[in-house]
């Protein structure tokens, strides 16, 4: 997966180099970080289309929706 980022082989002033390793262990454990940050993401932006799909659709329809998980603000500053 590191060679994935690395490339498989660096050229400084023509020569070559070897990519950054890392142990196995550690590059497991990388990878499980990045995909499950990747699927926070992707799952993260899928909610907001759907969020303000939803909430423009009610708005046009005349009815008012509250986001689910939204802090109330102005409540708390009353």
């Amino acid at each position: 997966m590191t060679a994935l980022f690395a490339g498989d082989e660096i050229t400084v002033n023509e020569e070559p180099i070897d990519p950054l390793s890392v142990p196995s262990s550690l590059e497991t454990v990388f990878t499980f970080i990045a995909i499950i940050l990747a699927l926070t993401m992707a799952i993260t932006v899928l909610a907001t289309f759907v969020y303000a799909v939803v909430g423009t659709l009610k708005a046009v329809f005349g009815s008012v929706w509250s986001y689910p998980g939204a802090v109330d603000i102005v409540g708390r500053l009353r």
